[in-house]
């Protein structure tokens, strides 16, 4: 008869351990597993935003665009008022959405913050546009006045 040999207690330590390691490995793997995208350019930033709004969303509004990324913290004029860019975005890009083109102001309208970075973005809901907001790249149109 074979005698039994007593496991030693660094056994179940090293096998929980093992167990653990190999867990968090394949948990923290999973979590990169959907990196939010970059907006490197207008195009991206307006496909964000796009693609985290209902379906059909923008059928019916006017999206404009800043040419250039603008540093969070900064400030945009609008009608004696000022809307701040998020200071958790380093960088991010400027799009007004206007919800009711055909009506005139002090009407709902969107101003989207979305960080170069990361992609996330900030949506501050306002009355009016932005100062610049001739200046802006007309990117998506309902078909009503501008």
């Amino acid at each position: 008869m074979r005698k039994r040999t007593k496991a030693s207690p660094w056994f179940g330590m090293t096998l929980l351990l093992v167990t653990v390691l190999t867990l968090w490995l394949t948990a923290d793997s999973c979590s990169y597993a959907e990196k939010p995208a970059k907006a490197a350019n207008a195009d991206q930033a307006f496909a964000l935003v796009k693609n985290r709004i209902a379906a059909g969303s923008f059928q019916q509004h006017n999206v404009f665009i800043a040419d250039e990324p603008i540093s969070g913290g900064s400030s945009i004029p609008s009608w004696g008022r000022k809307i701040k860019v998020p200071t958790r975005f380093d960088t991010a890009w400027f799009l007004f959405v206007d919800d009711q083109p055909e009506a005139n102001w002090e009407h709902a309208c969107r101003y989207f913050f979305v960080s170069v970075k990361s992609g996330r973005f900030s949506i501050v809901p306002a009355k009016t546009p932005p100062d610049n907001w001739s200046e802006m790249k007309k990117i998506h149109s309902s078909g009503k006045r501008p």
